[in-house]
């Protein structure tokens, strides 16, 4: 799972801001003299490199990071009390055992709309109380663009639940659960879910037109060192303990556990940011 600031502000800025840094040091153009003879020069590459490109994107991840590290810790708190209650409360029984009934007879469909409201159909309705959406028809086309991607992104990581308990087996033991998490944050996250919601919100920030999600990917792996690397960072500081929280409960009862804290990370994150502009 991979949720953070982009879910509510456009690449765009994020990018050019990347730019800047990793290129501010590579502003002169040197020339020298080129291999056709004293009259011919060539600029020097300014080009930045890979290394540096790469320390700059996790500087910004590490910035992301702090900038919500409140926020963060106030989720992981709250699921950590969700998995809390369902260990040491008995009357919350009823409660989890009505939810994981909803998931057994909705399955896939649970999935979708679980996930899709949470992390497609919450940041549009918060935007909008928050005033950082504006009614009209862009709204509407956010939200339901929103419901249909995440909901996608919560039906495959239900299946990939499903997949991690044949791998690794049902239960809650210390070796189960860290093998979830290096599967989850470290495989699944990093050659899937991290690309994935890239390309899904490039496509919404470039007003969903290829023409112009396609001059972004011009060069791909800068666009990637300068927006997925610091959101894969950013989802490493808080998704890793808050996948070993939904790891410890019952297979049933993880994807409503985790749309419930994307559902809590889009709503402190909003009000943070709100806070933030007053």
């Amino acid at each position: 799972m991979n949720s953070d600031l982009r879910l509510l502000y456009s690449h765009a800025s994020a990018s050019a801001d990347f730019t800047f840094h990793t290129r501010k040091f590579y502003r002169s153009r040197n020339l020298f003299v080129g291999a056709g003879g004293a009259g011919e020069v060539w600029p020097e590459d300014d080009s930045p490199s890979l290394g540096t490109q790469l320390a700059a994107g996790l500087r910004r991840g590490l910035q992301a990071s702090n900038d919500a590290k409140w926020p963060g810790l106030v989720v992981v708190c709250i699921i950590a009390l969700v998995v809390a209650s369902y260990y040491a409360v008995p009357a919350t029984g009823a409660v989890f055992d009505r939810i994981m009934a909803w998931k057994a007879a909705y399955g896939a469909g649970f999935s979708f709309f679980s996930m899709g409201i949470a992390g497609g159909i919450l940041p549009v309705l918060l935007g909008l109380c928050t005033g950082l959406y504006r009614w009209g028809p862009k709204v509407l086309q956010h939200a339901a663009y929103g419901l249909l991607v995440f909901g996608i992104l919560g039906v495959l990581s239900d299946g990939l639940y499903v997949f991690q308990t044949y791998l690794f087996g049902e239960g809650a033991g210390a070796g189960t659960v860290l093998s979830k998490i290096a599967f989850d944050q470290f495989v699944w996250t990093v050659l899937f879910a991290n690309p994935y919601q890239l390309i899904v919100l490039l496509f919404r920030d470039s007003g969903f037109r290829w023409q112009r999600m396609s001059r972004s990917l011009n060069d791909p792996l800068n666009y990637y060192l300068s927006t997925g690397v610091p959101a894969l960072f950013n989802n490493w500081c808080f998704w890793i303990p808050l996948t070993g929280l939904i790891y410890a409960l019952p297979s049933a009862l993880q994807i409503p556990v985790a749309s419930l804290a994307v559902a809590f990370w889009v709503l402190l994150l909003t009000l943070t940011m709100k806070q933030g502009e007053s």
